[in-house]
């Protein structure tokens, strides 16, 4: 149907994108490997162990500034570029939905955009304590306490950051819910504010699809159906998801799929058009 094409468009780039975002920490996780390497390759197992421990403190200083001299940085930036595109696009449908809410979509869409900021700040900050800093720092320690030899040193660095891909799927997952969640909190906004009452769930179908999503795509709801989903438990749920989170959360984590508000005309027509 034309009235979504262009924010089906937008989703087919979306999913584009966030394949190739494993790839891309793939690769600066061997990047990382090599760095940490080189710090490796300072220790002095023979030395008092307080003197190997400082070296932590070096690692959680300086490979912060690292990863956001890196593909991690622009990573970063990509995906604000991404969510920005996300929030115009929807906010173009929005404002075609309803015409005469166009100053409070324009209101809504600004303040949504601030509150984004935080996915950068978490992504350059806490971020890479919890996915980068706080594992290799754990590992690194135990080696040094047990007076390791380089080569141990080095294979654990390599099973955590190559063969575990440290970070990949935790900060892809949070990619993923951050692209969704900040335009699916728009929509959710506008839609209190304009009292919609019904939805159209849409999106994809890729290979890790959700059953839940499965049964529901390409159909659309009324409020008080949708509403009552949250209720229900399925595979990937988000805890706490509510009556008002599920427009926000939809099928859960790393869920690519939206609810995009519609006229009452639309939704029978949709429906309609499924059952025929």
């Amino acid at each position: 149907m034309e009235e979504f094409e262009e924010i089906a468009q937008m989703d087919e780039e979306l999913e584009g994108f966030l394949e190739g975002w494993g790839d891309r920490l793939t690769g600066l996780n061997g990047l990382l490997l090599d760095r940490l390497y080189g710090y490796v390759d300072l220790i002095d197992t023979a030395a008092p162990v307080s003197l190997s421990l400082m070296l932590l403190m070096r690692i959680r200083t300086e490979v912060p500034g690292f990863l956001a001299s890196t593909d991690y940085g622009t990573l970063v930036g990509d995906l604000l570029e991404k969510m920005d595109t996300s929030l115009e696009t929807v906010g173009r449908y929005l404002a075609r939905v309803y015409p005469d809410s166009g100053a409070d979509i324009l209101r809504m869409k600004s303040e949504i955009r601030m509150a984004a900021q935080s996915v950068r700040a978490y992504l350059l900050g806490a971020g890479i304590e919890a996915t980068y800093i706080s594992p290799i720092e754990a590992v690194l320690q135990q080696h040094i306490l047990t007076r390791s030899t380089k080569a141990e040193f080095r294979r654990s660095l390599r099973e955590l950051l190559v063969r575990e891909g440290l970070s990949t799927k935790a900060v892809s997952t949070y990619a993923s819910d951050a692209l969704y969640q900040f335009s699916r909190s728009y929509t959710l906004n506008v839609s209190e504010s304009v009292g919609a009452r019904y939805f159209y769930y849409m999106g994809g179908r890729i290979k890790t699809t959700r059953g839940f999503c499965n049964s529901r795509l390409g159909r659309a709801y009324p409020k008080k159906e949708v509403e009552g989903w949250a209720a229900l438990k399925w595979a990937g749920r988000i805890p706490g998801t509510t009556a008002q989170s599920i427009f926000w959360y939809v099928g859960g984590y790393n869920c690519r799929h939206r609810l995009l508000p519609v006229s009452k005309a639309m939704y029978l027509y949709i429906n309609n058009q499924m059952a025929t």
